[in-house]
């Protein structure tokens, strides 16, 4: 590992006095020279994470980056944000640092996501509060004012409408041949 390379630290805030990260991690972090910012939103390392893996797959970066999330399940998103960097950053790695698991400290896999959804409590998808309906596609005639029908009829040159009439629009819709002589617009055009 290079020296400087960035490492991004997804913590909790410090409410309470309690340093968010252990002193012993963080000064292990500090001897391995690595470039550290901290953080306490997982969307927003997610945006660092990409921008980065952007300038990287541009070659503009050489570097990966380093993501640690510490004690993720305190933290909303961070498992989200692990499975994400994994999945969507291949150059970034991500570790997670847990104080009650042995090791402490570990890169994050994707069997990290299986355990936790084998631990979480099955969810129950939601029944609709509706029962949906039939959607068979059906013809709806208007009638229109005579105020928005001068809004919707605009004459051509000739003075043939621009808007259907309510035969040539079910035509339309059902695929019926016109009755008698084509009377297309372009016929009456031509005429």
């Amino acid at each position: 590992m290079a020296q400087n390379t960035p490492c991004i630290l997804l913590h909790e805030t410090c409410d309470d006095g309690q340093p968010p990260v252990p002193h012993a991690l963080l000064s292990s972090l500090q001897r391995k020279d690595l470039s550290l910012s901290h953080a306490h939103d997982a969307l927003t390392v997610m945006a660092d994470v990409m921008a980065r893996h952007r300038r990287m797959v541009g070659g503009a970066v050489r570097e990966p980056l380093i993501v640690l999330i510490v004690e993720p399940d305190r933290l909303e998103g961070a498992w989200e944000l692990a499975d994400a960097v994994h999945r969507y950053a291949p150059f970034t790695v991500c570790w997670l640092f847990q104080s009650e698991y042995e090791p402490r400290l570990r890169q994050y896999t994707p069997d990290d996501a299986s355990a936790r959804q084998d631990d979480a409590p099955p969810v129950r998808p939601a029944e609709p509060a509706w029962e949906p309906t039939s959607c068979e596609p059906r013809l709806v005639e208007y009638e229109a004012s005579p105020s928005s029908t001068r809004q919707l009829h605009r004459a051509d040159d000739d003075g043939a409408s621009a808007v259907l009439s309510g035969e040539e629009l079910r035509m339309l819709l059902t695929g019926e041949e016109p009755p008698g002589p084509s009377t297309s617009r372009r016929d009456r055009r031509a005429r």
